[in-house]
Order: structure tokens, then C-alpha cells, then sequence
């Protein structure tokens, strides 16, 4: 069914729920994109209806529409990486005189699951068929409520051309049915497998040794191991992850073990919800040092302190023992993604000079604070702990 809201209803709406609609972003764009067909090479690629450009007349060599040969039944579609709630997707058509009514009798699927054929009643986003009646309206706007990964969009009849300026998708990640999800791909994308509670052994639904992102609900712990559980190297992990290549532990999972954690207890390797990755905790797992998950490089001692605290209250410079186990970290798995050099740390020697620990060799020298190293910025954490960051997650 078609939503259309009244001006003045839209406005109170706006006012008492000003958040509503920016939840909403087109998640379509830049995604993977295919077709029936493609005529005209990259000037008819697929990918041109979801560059951001809604140009709609034909532009040769610099155009951004999509186009497939002359065919029967001709279909297009876009890749979403992972499951979204979609409530409005909007169609730009092409606005040349010779070529925009070519967009009449066509229909709009989404599914979860692979879509193998076109279909005018299974998996309708609204129900078809659609068609443009003017080059003067550009776009055309569906709404509805339904959950998808993959959109498609097809012509219903013979000897059809299929051409799009622009394709967008506006949802959000749709509600979890599982504790955590794992991904083929960085950023979600690929194949997928929902976790369940316990030990999930391989071989793995998307293959042994494919992980490369997941996804966690907040309240349980994955443990991600190379081998069987106890041997080889393993990675907590207890917050969505988009980049296991970042972690390196990319494409080496073979086994996986989803737990729920007590509320607000934490364990060495875990990521908080403050934005970083837990480093040191005491016995009780909740009070804990966090480390961010960049480094800082700045040009001097000065301007690493100013960045650091940047990054939200409480944010700031380890002391020495913190950089030790970094240190420890980087010579094991690195879960943090160290570099091989000199990091400061909170430790004023003296007048210009502070500590540093150089993570090639281990030394602990005092450095000149006029000088380039990295720091790594940590937070203290505790059960009343409000997390006010802007370290990257």
C-alpha cells in the first residue's frame, strides 16, 4: 500500500518524532549491482543506478543510466550486503523524450534470499504493475514495510529495454533474529549465517576459513577460533565488527562460540560500547582500561594529548604499564592493530622528554615530546561510566 501523508499531519509528526525519518538512509548506493544484460559496456553497467547521480538523460561516454539489450522480461538488481527493514525506495527514470515511457508494466522485488526469477505476485515490495506516465516526474516513490537484501526490478513483456538513472533504497538494519550473525565479506556483505547460543562447529555454513565481518547483539560474546576450540589463535569479540581484516583474523574462523555475558561484565578482548576494545579488568569485570581502535599520529606530544582528549570524556594518554600490554598484545595476536614503532605514554621524565615504548624491540627510552610517535588513546571504565566517545568503532 502507498503511504501519503497530509501536510499539516507531516509537520506534528516532524515536531514530536524530529528523528524519525533521518533513521532512514539509502542503503542502496554504492552497493553490488547486476542485470539481464548490458548494452553499451560500462556506459550501460549496472552500477550507474546506484552511483548517487539521478541524472536522467542519456550523456554518452560520461553516462550514469543503466541499459540492457533489447529482451524479453529484462531485470535489474542491487545487492544490500545484509537483511534491512526498507520503507521507501525510490525509482529515477530516464527523462529523454525518446526513451522514458520505456519504464510502463514494471514491478519491484525484495527478498532475504537470492531472487532466482522474476515473479509479478511472489516477494512484491508494492504491489505491481508500475508504470511512469510522463518524462516530467522524474521519480517515482514506493512505500511499504518490508525486510530484503536483495531489490529487484523488472519489465513484464517481450522485446523490452530496461533503462534506470537511479535506484535508492531507504532502510534500516532490520531487528536480529539470531545472538550474532556472521558475514563472507567485510562491510556484511556475501553469504551469511545466523549463530546460534552455544559451540558452532564447522564446517561452517559460509565456509571454513570465510569470515570477514559480523554482526552481535548487544548482550551476548562471540569467540571466533582458527582451529578447534582451545587451539590456534581465538578473537572476542562482543559488538557488531564490519572488518575482521583490521583485527587480522579475516578468513581463518573455523569455529565459533556464542555466549551471553552478565550485564555490564566485561572480559580482556571484548569490545565496549564506549568504542574501543577492553585491554585490562579486574576480577569482578566491571572496572577496566578500554583502548581505541586507531592510533593517534600526531606531530608532537602536545597535539597527541589534544587528540586524545578529543575523543570524548575521560579519553587520554596509558600509562606506562598499559603500553606494556599493548606491547604483549602486539607480540601475540595483535587484536588492536599496532604498528611496529615508538608509542608515548602518559609518562613526563622531565622538562620536554616523556616515556615511550618502542614496540620493535620492547626498549622503554625517554623521547623528545617535539617528535612524531603513535599513541594509542585508552579510557578508564567502571559500572557508572557514560560513554561520550568519538573513537572509531
Amino acid at each position: 500500500m502507498k503511504t501519503r501523508i497530509q501536510p499539516c499531519m507531516f509537520m506534528l509528526f516532524m515536531a514530536l518524532c524530529p528523528f524519525a525519518l533521518t533513521a532512514q538512509t539509502n542503503v542502496a548506493m554504492g552497493k553490488t549491482a547486476k542485470q539481464s544484460s548490458t548494452k553499451y559496456d560500462q556506459n550501460g553497467a549496472a552500477s550507474n543506478a546506484v552511483d548517487g547521480k539521478t541524472t536522467g538523460a542519456w550523456a554518452g561516454a560520461n553516462n550514469t543510466i543503466t541499459h540492457t539489450n533489447d529482451q524479453d522480461d529484462p531485470w535489474w538488481e542491487v545487492d544490500l550486503g545484509g537483511v534491512y527493514d526498507i520503507s521507501k525506495i525510490e525509482i529515477w527514470n530516464r527523462t529523454d523524450e525518446c526513451c522514458w515511457n520505456r519504464l510502463q508494466n514494471f514491478y519491484v522485488m525484495v527478498s532475504e534470499s537470492p531472487i532466482s526469477a522474476n515473479s509479478t505476485s511472489q516477494n512484491q515490495y508494492d504491489a505491481g504493475p508500475h508504470a511512469f506516465t510522463t518524462s516530467g516526474h522524474p521519480s517515482m516513490i514506493l512505500n511499504s514495510n518490508k525486510n530484503g537484501r536483495y531489490v529487484r526490478i523488472f519489465i513484464s513483456g517481450k522485446n523490452k529495454v530496461l533503462s534506470l538513472a537511479e535506484v535508492q533504497v531507504y532502510a534500516k538494519p532490520a531487528a536480529a533474529t539470531s545472538p550474532a550473525i556472521v558475514f563472507e565479506h567485510t562491510n556484511y556483505g556475501g553469504k551469511s549465517m545466523d549463530l546460534v547460543e552455544g559451540m558452532n562447529t564447522g564446517p561452517l555454513k559460509i565456509g571454513n576459513d570465510a569470515v570477514s565481518s559480523l554482526k552481535v547483539q548487544k548482550g551476548w560474546r562471540v569467540i571466533l577460533y582458527e582451529n578447534a576450540p582451545g587451539t590456534g589463535k581465538e578473537l572476542v569479540l562482543t559488538a557488531d565488527t564490519p572488518d575482521l581484516v583490521k583485527l587480522n583474523f579475516n578468513d581463518i574462523t573455523s569455529n565459533i562460540k556464542v555466549e551471553k555475558i552478565p550485564n555490564g561484565i566485561y572480559s580482556e578482548g571484548d569490545m565496549h560500547p564506549c568504542g574501543g576494545t577492553v585491554i585490562s579488568v579486574d576480577a569482578s569485570g566491571k572496572n577496566g582500561v578500554i583502548a581505541a581502535t586507531k592510533d593517534l599520529n600526531e606531530e608532537n606530544i602536545t597535539k597527541t594529548i589534544e587528540a586524545a582528549k578529543a575523543l570524548g570524556k575521560g579519553w587520554g594518554l596509558p600509562n606506562q604499564q598499559t603500553v606494556e600490554l599493548m606491547y604483549k598484545d602486539y607480540q601475540g595476536s595483535n587484536k588492536l592493530g599496532l604498528q611496529n614503532g615508538w608509542y608515548w605514554t602518559s609518562n613526563q621524565v622531565s622538562n620536554g622528554y616523556w616515556a615511550a615504548q618502542n614496540f620493535s624491540d620492547g626498549i622503554i627510552a625517554n623521547r623528545f615530546s617535539g617528535e612524531r610517535q603513535y599513541c594509542r588513546p585508552v579510557l578508564s571504565f567502571n559500572p557508572s561510566t557514560t560513554c561520550e566517545s568519538k573513537a572509531t568503532r
